[in-house]
């Protein structure tokens, strides 16, 4: 039985982190998330050629919307971003446990 610490650092930490915070933000029903509207949300030069692009398509608004980097999403986008969430966690569970069992030859009667 040959393990590959690498793979299984990478793949089970991604994993760990995908599905403690899924569970967490679906428990709680919130989340923080980016937030788009914030200058800081957008780094470097393509966040500045994506927030001149933007600008055109914006609305005006009377009061300055939030512009914290982070804020809290609830209601359904939390549950939603949740289950994307775990839907990551367990892809990266899957793509950790194939490589595993690919690197033993386990699944060699599927190639041959």
């Amino acid at each position: 039985m040959k393990i590959n610490p690498g793979v299984c650092i990478l793949t089970g930490g991604f994993s760990l982190f995908f599905l403690i915070s899924g569970v967490r933000a679906l428990v709680r029903k919130r989340m923080m998330v980016v937030n788009p509207a914030s200058q800081q949300a957008w780094p470097g030069l393509l966040g500045a050629i994506l927030t001149e692009a933007r600008k055109k398509y914006e609305v005006p608004q009377v009061m300055e919307a939030h512009q914290e980097l982070h804020v809290e999403a609830t209601g359904a986008q939390a549950v939603g971003m949740a289950w994307l969430y775990i839907v990551l966690g367990v892809g990266f569970l899957f793509v950790g446990v194939f490589h595993f069992l690919m690197e033993n030859d386990l699944l060699a009667f599927l190639f041959d």
